[in-house]
């Protein structure tokens, strides 16, 4: 499993707690950035906005899975499509039944996602899977070209942290977002996608 797997969930009051999302390691500069939100989507979901709700209706899911209880809860809906890919939205938000998606991952399907066992099969995704121009197989060396320095680089992972501050109404709100790459052999076998607002 990945270093940077994590997971994050905002409380009614925006409190912030661990529990299994993907977020970037404390004091690792981020790119001053505003990721917009069609670098946070994929197949019309889009991270921060979307609830698993609306995962459920647009790939008519069975039932949302759920473990962990409090500051470790977790929500999930995971699928597999034809090649044997997964694509798992995540939600470890407290707000009732809204359960915003805070985190997207796709995975290799030698490399099987932590819940595998609860992916549901689809026939239902038809395109390649891909968020924010990242897919698997990419090498470390074309992502780079594509995106940038990487915030955090190590021999089998890269991982790009944007952070900014803006101005609400309960005060200055701080949003992180994130895209963690896990690599084999120079391939991207799996790709996690997070975000994440707090006061």
């Amino acid at each position: 499993m990945s270093n940077f797997r994590f997971i994050v969930f905002l409380s009614l009051g925006l409190n912030v707690a661990l529990a299994e999302i993907p977020l970037p390691p404390k004091g690792l500069v981020g790119i001053a950035k505003k990721q917009p939100d069609s670098e946070l989507s994929i197949l019309g979901i889009t991270i921060g906005k979307s609830t698993l709700d609306d995962v459920k209706t647009k790939f008519k899911s069975k039932e949302i899975y759920h473990e962990g209880d409090a500051g470790n809860t977790l929500y999930v809906l995971c699928f597999k499509i034809s090649n044997g890919q997964t694509i798992a939205f995540e939600s470890g938000e407290l707000r009732g039944d809204t359960h915003i998606v805070n985190s997207i991952s796709i995975n290799n399907p030698k490399d099987a996602y932590r819940l595998d066992k609860v992916c549901e099969k689809t026939t239902l995704i038809k395109t390649k899977l891909a968020i924010n121009g990242l897919s698997l197989g990419m090498s470390p060396e074309l992502i780079k070209r594509l995106k940038g320095k990487p915030s955090q680089q190590t021999a089998n992972s890269l991982l790009y942290k944007y952070e900014v501050k803006e101005k609400a109404e309960k005060g200055e709100m701080d949003i992180v977002s994130s895209f963690a790459i896990e690599f084999k052999q120079d391939f991207a076998t799996a790709i996690t996608a997070s975000k994440v607002e707090t006061y």
